[in-house]
């Protein structure tokens, strides 16, 4: 039996292991899906052992390990795909032809997939060719972890290219940093006769009511706070009616399903898109990825995502 795992500290809470067994149980695959509590001090002997293990081909990889998972594949000269590369962030890992594991980030695809199916009531175009379909929008991200640099640096490079970007962290400095980075690293965009990186900036969390928008904007949540387990349960990371109409929050936390985040932007007219869209998305392509190297034979991602979403009773 060949075995995946999630990397991940905590990992009481998530529903990974319940949707991607349904999936694999469904697609008659000879494997198994686990969820592995691993501390930070732990990560780097967890990641060896599992690597000198090929039953073991490939895992998901959650809060808060997703940076430092990055950084131990760079040091150790191991394949980084597209978006982990953009990121410096990765979500999924595959076991290579060479016996290591190769990085990859499948968070920005399915966070922006469900934002626009979810928010925008847009069907994802799987040639990715959207035409700057969020050009109208000013977006602001809540959080600086690894979830929070898979998005920034994914808008900035994908064609749905944002009006702006703002990076709200507790940290100041670390959001600085991310958004200094992103904005040296957005390409050049056409605005009008003048080309110009992406505005993106940086601001401490307890601004954020304090922010205006120059038209639409979306707000995404990527930190902890409002998860179901933990010290910040039942809590919301900005003050009740930070955001609200002609703005459409989107929470990547998905347990509980109505966050404390989410429930106050619908009361003040926020458009809500929940987390489990996002964790349904990135997921199927986790699943995707695992199976284009096993498996042969043509990936119904559809199919996939109608069979995850039934596990979860969504």
């Amino acid at each position: 039996m060949k075995k995946l795992h999630l990397l991940g500290h905590p990992v009481s809470h998530s529903l990974s292991p319940l949707m991607q067994n349904a999936a694999i149980q469904h697609f008659g695959l000879d494997w198994h899906y686990e969820a592995l509590d691993v501390p930070p001090q732990a990560l780097i002997a967890t990641l060896e052992e599992l690597e000198a293990d090929p039953a073991v081909i490939g895992c998901n990889v959650t809060v808060p390990h997703k940076v430092a998972v990055y950084e131990w594949l760079e040091a150790g000269n191991r394949r980084i795909y597209t978006y982990a590369r953009y990121a410096k962030a990765v979500n999924t890992l595959v076991r290579q032809t060479d016996g290591k594991f190769g990085g990859d980030s499948t968070d920005f695809l399915g966070a922006h997939d469900t934002l626009l199916k979810n928010g925008l009531g847009i069907s994802p175009n799987p040639n990715r060719n959207l035409d700057r379909i969020l050009s109208e929008f000013d977006i602001a991200i809540l959080g600086t972890g690894g979830s929070a640099q898979t998005l920034a640096f994914g808008f900035a490079q994908d064609n749905t290219l944002p009006r702006s970007l703002t990076i709200f962290g507790r940290d100041i400095e670390k959001a600085r940093n991310l958004a200094r980075e992103v904005g040296s690293r957005s390409p050049a965009v056409g605005l009008g006769d003048i080309e110009a990186p992406i505005p993106t900036t940086a601001r401490n969390l307890s601004e954020f009511p304090d922010w205006v928008p120059s038209g639409r904007s979306i707000v995404i949540q990527t930190t902890t706070v409002g998860l179901s387990t933990g010290n910040d349960a039942g809590r919301t990371p900005v003050p009740s009616g930070s955001v609200g109409r002609d703005q459409i929050a989107f929470d990547l936390v998905y347990k509980p399903h109505e966050t404390p985040f989410l429930l106050d932007a619908r009361l003040h007219g926020a458009t809500v898109v929940h987390g489990i869209g996002m964790l349904v998305g990135q997921g199927v392509l986790s699943l995707q990825r695992w199976m284009n190297s096993y498996e042969s034979g043509i990936f119904d991602s559809n199919m996939a995502s109608d069979i995850m979403r039934s596990a979860l009773g969504v």
